[in-house]
Protein backbone atom coordinates (compact mmCIF):
# COMPACT_ATOMS: atom_id res chain seq x y z
CA UNK A 1 0.00 0.00 0.00
CA UNK A 2 1.06 3.56 0.65
CA UNK A 3 3.71 2.64 3.19
CA UNK A 4 5.54 0.48 0.65
CA UNK A 5 5.56 3.10 -2.09
CA UNK A 6 6.83 5.75 0.34
CA UNK A 7 9.68 3.47 1.41
CA UNK A 8 10.48 2.63 -2.21
CA UNK A 9 10.67 6.26 -3.31
CA UNK A 10 13.18 7.03 -0.55
CA UNK A 11 15.52 4.23 -1.63
CA UNK A 12 14.89 4.59 -5.36
CA UNK A 13 17.85 4.01 -7.67
CA UNK A 14 18.02 3.91 -11.44
CA UNK A 15 20.11 2.12 -14.05
CA UNK A 16 21.50 5.21 -15.78
CA UNK A 17 23.03 3.28 -18.66
CA UNK A 18 19.68 1.66 -19.56
CA UNK A 19 18.03 3.72 -22.31
CA UNK A 20 20.69 6.45 -22.12
CA UNK A 21 20.77 6.74 -25.92
CA UNK A 22 17.21 8.08 -25.73
CA UNK A 23 17.24 9.70 -22.27
CA UNK A 24 15.69 13.03 -23.32
CA UNK A 25 12.45 11.42 -24.48
CA UNK A 26 12.62 8.08 -22.70
CA UNK A 27 13.45 8.95 -19.10
CA UNK A 28 11.01 10.44 -16.63
CA UNK A 29 11.87 13.46 -14.51
CA UNK A 30 12.78 11.42 -11.38
CA UNK A 31 15.25 9.29 -13.34
CA UNK A 32 16.81 12.36 -15.02
CA UNK A 33 17.20 14.03 -11.63
CA UNK A 34 18.65 10.95 -9.95
CA UNK A 35 21.06 10.08 -12.75
CA UNK A 36 22.19 13.68 -13.09
CA UNK A 37 22.95 13.94 -9.37
CA UNK A 38 24.58 10.51 -9.01
CA UNK A 39 26.23 9.81 -12.37
CA UNK A 40 26.18 13.10 -14.29
CA UNK A 41 23.83 11.64 -16.91
CA UNK A 42 20.52 13.14 -17.98
CA UNK A 43 21.47 16.71 -17.03
CA UNK A 44 19.95 19.19 -19.48
CA UNK A 45 22.37 22.09 -19.13
CA UNK A 46 25.74 20.28 -19.25
CA UNK A 47 24.67 18.17 -22.22
CA UNK A 48 23.55 21.25 -24.15
CA UNK A 49 26.64 23.24 -23.27
CA UNK A 50 28.98 20.38 -24.14
CA UNK A 51 27.28 19.99 -27.51
CA UNK A 52 27.82 23.59 -28.52
CA UNK A 53 31.21 24.34 -26.95
CA UNK A 54 33.16 21.87 -29.07
CA UNK A 55 34.99 23.68 -31.86
CA UNK A 56 33.69 21.42 -34.62
CA UNK A 57 30.06 21.88 -33.57
CA UNK A 58 30.36 25.67 -33.46
CA UNK A 59 32.13 25.77 -36.82
CA UNK A 60 29.42 23.60 -38.38
CA UNK A 61 26.53 25.75 -37.13
CA UNK A 62 25.55 28.59 -39.43
CA UNK A 63 22.31 30.30 -40.34
CA UNK A 64 20.88 32.20 -43.29
CA UNK A 65 20.44 35.58 -41.62
CA UNK A 66 18.47 37.01 -44.56
CA UNK A 67 15.88 34.21 -44.56
CA UNK A 68 12.89 35.32 -42.48
CA UNK A 69 14.63 38.48 -41.28
CA UNK A 70 11.41 40.49 -41.69
CA UNK A 71 9.93 38.39 -38.87
CA UNK A 72 13.09 37.56 -36.89
CA UNK A 73 11.72 38.46 -33.44
CA UNK A 74 8.97 35.83 -33.58
CA UNK A 75 10.32 33.55 -36.29
CA UNK A 76 13.93 32.91 -35.31
CA UNK A 77 15.02 30.66 -32.46
CA UNK A 78 17.46 31.78 -29.79
CA UNK A 79 20.39 30.05 -31.48
CA UNK A 80 19.78 31.79 -34.80
CA UNK A 81 19.30 35.18 -33.13
CA UNK A 82 22.57 34.81 -31.22
CA UNK A 83 24.49 33.57 -34.27
CA UNK A 84 23.16 36.20 -36.68
CA UNK A 85 23.68 38.99 -34.15
CA UNK A 86 27.29 37.94 -33.62
CA UNK A 87 28.17 37.16 -37.25
CA UNK A 88 25.87 39.35 -39.36
CA UNK A 89 24.71 42.10 -37.00
CA UNK A 90 21.09 40.99 -37.46
CA UNK A 91 18.68 39.72 -34.83
CA UNK A 92 20.20 41.78 -32.02
CA UNK A 93 17.69 42.96 -29.41
CA UNK A 94 19.79 45.92 -28.28
CA UNK A 95 19.59 47.85 -31.57
CA UNK A 96 16.89 50.12 -32.93
CA UNK A 97 14.66 48.56 -35.63
CA UNK A 98 16.14 50.90 -38.26
CA UNK A 99 19.69 49.79 -37.47
CA UNK A 100 18.56 46.18 -37.73
CA UNK A 101 17.58 46.30 -41.42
Amino acid sequence: GMTTSAAVSVTLTFDCSHGFDNWVAGWGHPKKTWCCQHEGKGCHAPATIALFTTTSAVAAVSFDCNHGHDNWVAGWGGGKKAWCCQHAGKGCYNTAPEANR
